[in-house]
C-alpha cells in the first residue's frame, strides 16, 4: 500500500494533476484517549507500531506522511480523507466487518454474533454521505490537509448495533456473544471511534444525512437481492421503499443523472443540465459509465471526463471516469 501510494504521487507529479485524493483511515488515531473522542484531525494518535493492527495503522500514517511531503516539496495538490466506518452497498459479505457480518448471519438463519463483551463503540457512515464528503474534499483547495469523513450523530456499542439490527427484523433474530476469530486482534481493537467533524463542516459545509437505522435497512435490502438471499426474516422489509435527498456539491461539475429503472430523476441544476429518464441535452459522449441492474459497472464508449449519478433502489452511486 505504501509503495502504491508513492507510485501514485510520482504519477501525479509527472501528469501535473489538478487534484489527488488519498484514502487514509480513522485507524491513524489508534485507540484514542477518551479526552479526544470525538477525535479531531489535530490528534496525533495512540498507535502501537508493533501491535497486531500495526501493519494497517502504520501504513496509513506513512501514506499521509508521503502525501504531505510531496505537497510541500513538489506542490502536488493532494488531500487526505480519514473515513470512519463507512458501510453500504458494495461491501463483501465475507470480509468480517461488523455490518455485513451481522447481515450474513441473519441470511443464514443464525444468531447475530457479538465478539467479546460488545462494549466497544463506533459511529457508522452510510456510503452516500461518505461519497459526498470525499468529493467535497477532492474538489477543494485544501491541499496537504487531512479531513475526517463520517457520521458523528450516533455512537453505539456493538451490542447496541446488534439490537438495532434485530429490531429491523422485528426482533425475530437472536443475539449471541461469542469468541472472536482472532483474539489478539480483537484485544487491540479501539474502545471508541467517533469523528470530530468540525473541520469539514466549517470549511466544506459537510453534513451527513442518513441515520443508522435507515442505512442498515438499505444495506440489508441491497444485500438480499445481490446475494439472492431467501431468508424468511426478510419479509418485514419487502415492498418497502426508502428515499433521501442528497444535495449536489456546489463545487462539483454539473452531474448528469442516469436512471437504471426508468425512475424520473432529474439533475439538481435542471435549468443548466435538463435530464430525465436517461434523456439528456449535454455535449458529453453518449455513454461513459453506467450501472446494470445486477449492480456491476459496465464501460461503454470512452469519452471526456464525466461523473455520473445512478440510482438503483434507493442507492446513490458516484463514479468518475477519465
Amino acid at each position: 500500500g505504501v509503495l502504491g501510494t508513492k507510485n501514485m504521487l510520482e504519477l501525479a507529479k509527472e501528469k501535473n494533476v489538478k487534484s489527488m485524493l488519498y484514502f487514509s483511515s480513522s485507524e491513524v488515531y489508534g485507540d484514542p484517549d477518551p479526552r479526544f473522542v470525538p477525535t479531531p484531525e489535530t490528534y496525533f494518535g495512540n498507535v502501537s507500531c508493533i501491535g497486531p493492527r500495526a501493519n494497517y495503522d502504520e501504513s496509513k500514517r506513512l501514506g499521509e506522511t508521503l502525501c504531505v511531503n510531496y505537497f510541500e516539496t513538489y506542490k502536488i495538490p493532494v488531500k487526505m480523507v480519514r473515513p470512519f466506518n463507512v458501510y453500504g452497498p458494495g461491501m463483501r459479505m465475507d470480509d468480517y466487518r461488523v455490518i455485513p457480518n451481522f447481515t450474513a448471519n441473519v441470511f443464514r438463519g443464525e444468531p447475530i454474533p457479538v465478539y467479546g463483551d460488545g462494549n466497544s463503540t463506533r459511529t457508522f457512515c452510510y456510503v452516500t454521505d461518505a461519497l459526498v464528503g470525499f468529493f467535497k474534499v477532492l474538489f477543494s483547495d485544501y491541499n496537504g490537509e487531512p479531513f475526517n469523513v463520517g457520521n458523528d450523530k450516533e455512537e453505539v456499542s456493538i451490542i447496541e448495533l446488534a439490537e438495532i439490527m434485530s429490531e429491523i427484523f422485528d426482533s425475530k433474530v437472536e443475539i449471541a456473544k461469542v469468541d472472536g476469530p482472532n483474539d489478539a486482534y480483537a484485544k487491540a481493537d479501539p474502545k471508541r471511534r467517533c469523528p470530530d467533524l468540525t473541520k469539514i463542516r466549517t470549511k466544506l459545509s459537510y453534513a451527513p444525512k442518513v441515520d443508522l437505522r435507515a442505512g442498515l435497512k438499505r444495506f440489508v435490502r441491497w444485500a438480499a437481492e445481490e446475494y439472492g438471499s431467501q431468508s424468511p426474516f426478510l419479509s418485514v422489509l419487502q415492498e418497502k421503499k426508502f428515499s433521501i435527498t442528497i444535495p449536489i456539491v456546489s463545487t462539483m461539475p454539473i452531474l448528469p443523472v442516469r436512471c437504471s429503472r426508468s425512475w424520473p430523476v432529474c439533475c439538481a441544476r435542471r435549468s443548466a443540465w435538463p435530464m430525465c429518464c436517461g434523456q439528456r441535452s449535454s455535449p458529453l459522449p453518449t455513454t461513459s459509465i453506467w450501472r446494470s441492474s445486477m449492480g456491476r459497472w459496465r464501460r461503454g464508449r470512452k469519452g471526456r471526463a464525466a461523473t455520473w449519478m445512478s440510482w438503483w433502489w434507493d442507492e446513490l452511486v458516484l463514479a468518475s471516469w477519465l
